[in-house]
Parts: C-alpha cells; sequence; structure tokens
C-alpha cells in the first residue's frame, strides 16, 4: 500500500521528526460487512486535539487512570487512545462515545460490556509512541499490535526468550540488516494473537510459532487452549513509515481495510 498523502510533522527538541503515514484517511461511520474487519491508525502526538472534547467521553475510571500518569506526555496518549477507540465504537454503534461501558478480562482485554450485548462488535487497541491502532470485527475476536522499528541491544536476548528453537534459527539466518524487521515481525505477530484470545504476553510468546516474513502465518502453538492454528488469519499492518504491526483474526477469509482517522 503507497502513501497517499503528505507526511505528518512534528517539532522534536532541535529538529523536524517526519511521520508518515501508509493508510488513506477516510470518515469514521463506514459499514463493516460481516466478513471484513476495520482497521484505524491515527497519530497520538498531533497538534489538532482537542483535549477537553476528548476528556469528555471517557468513563470516571478511565479519568482515574489518566491522571495517574506521571508525565503529561503519557497521560496526553491515553487519554486520546481511549477517546479515538470510544469515537471509533460510537460510529458503529450509532451512540455518544461517553455512553458506551466495557468490561474486562482477566488480563485487561476490554470488551463490551453486557449493557451492549445487542451490539456484536469485537475489537482490540494498541499503540507505539505517537501511532495509535485499532481493530473493529463484528465476526470474531481480533488482536492487534503495532512496533516502531527501533535499535534494541537486547532483541537476541529477548528472542531467546520469546521465540521458539525454529524462529531463533530462521531469525539468525537472516541477513545481519534483516534480522530487526524480522524481530518485530514475529513480535507483533505473537501479541496481536495473544491479545486476541485474551491471554497475557508473559504466559503464551514462546508458546507460539509464526513466519518472520511474508506471508504472514500462526504455524504452531503448544497450548491446547489457543485453539487450532488452522482457525486462525494474521495481518501484516505498515500504517506509518517505521513501523510494523500485526492483526490476528479466529476466522478465515477475511478482508483487512485499513484506514486513517481523521482527527478532531
Amino acid at each position: 500500500m503507497n502513501a497517499q498523502q503528505e507526511p505528518c510533522l512534528r517539532v522534536d527538541a532541535n529538529h523536524v521528526i517526519p511521520l508518515a503515514f501508509l493508510w488513506p484517511q477516510r470518515p469514521i461511520g463506514c459499514n463493516l460487512a460481516e466478513h471484513e474487519i476495520h482497521v484505524w491508525c491515527a497519530d497520538l502526538d498531533a497538534a489538532v486535539w482537542r483535549e477537553h472534547d476528548v476528556i469528555e467521553t471517557l468513563s470516571g475510571d478511565e479519568r482515574s487512570r489518566a491522571s495517574k500518569f506521571c508525565f503529561e506526555r503519557d497521560r496526553n496518549r491515553f487519554v486520546r487512545a481511549r477517546g479515538s477507540l470510544r469515537r471509533v465504537l460510537g460510529s458503529y454503534m450509532n451512540t455518544a462515545p461517553r455512553r458506551i461501558e466495557f468490561a474486562y478480562g482477566a488480563n485487561g482485554k476490554p470488551s463490551l460490556d453486557e449493557t451492549c450485548s445487542d451490539c456484536k462488535l469485537h475489537f482490540n487497541m494498541t499503540h507505539s509512541d505517537d501511532v495509535w491502532l485499532a481493530a473493529i470485527s463484528q465476526c470474531a475476536e481480533v488482536g492487534v499490535d503495532v512496533e516502531q522499528i527501533r535499535p534494541l541491544t537486547s532483541w537476541h536476548d529477548l528472542a531467546e526468550q520469546c521465540f521458539t528453537r525454529s524462529e531463533l534459527s530462521a531469525l539468525l539466518w537472516l541477513a545481519r540488516e534483516e534480522q530487526q524487521r524480522a524481530f518485530f515481525r514475529g513480535w507483533t505477530r505473537k501479541e496481536a494473537f495473544l491479545k486476541a484470545v485474551g491471554a497475557g504476553i508473559t504466559d503464551g510468546l514462546d508458546q507460539l510459532e509464526v513466519s518472520l516474513d511474508m506471508p504472514p502465518q500462526l504455524l504452531a502453538t503448544s497450548r491446547s487452549d489457543f485453539a487450532d492454528v488452522e482457525d486462525w488469519s494474521l495481518f501484516e499492518l505498515a500504517p506509518a513509515v517505521g513501523y510494523v504491526g500485526a492483526l490476528a483474526v479466529r476466522r478465515r477469509n477475511v478482508k483487512v481495510k485499513c484506514s486513517q482517522l481523521f482527527l478532531p
């Protein structure tokens, strides 16, 4: 997918850093077909946010959580991420964002509260630094993850802890300049799957095996509660230059539509 708009720019302490989104902007409120997954992205650090309007859509619990952040940037990102999720869900549910109630699973995965039981929507949200993603489905559970591709001095140690022997072997066979992106591909694919099933990342990364190249595939799992790998589809996501993500959905033959959210 090619970039369709000019890069978003922000000013760092010493220079301008471009953030180039690769997905086209679309208005929310699109029709969601039964076989479709919609994935939305947004820039959490954009200058156009109207903070007061976003906070007004949050629940009391979300506002309380926001107040506990030590740094303003982290607080703003939390508020904007939750506000964006509510705004997107509200458009599909035809309801005001502030009226949406969430329930939470054992590992913190949000879902629509039983008061919204007549609305058959599955969703998941994530962000890495300033890039936010949310996946929406009405056909199956979804999980989504995104990471900024960046130098990690400890990525090899992390891979040894969280990757299978086959994945480690595949990683080390790659050229050095390809290993970093392959590591983040594997990490996001594993985490997207774990988020889809509602598991914690601390008790499952090394019990999944995924492809580290294209096409994205869930190859094997050693846990019986993770269901059959044949039931799942994995997709690679590239919302912005320098970022890689993944979408996991417990269904075959689905169509994924990726869009950039019009900011308030």
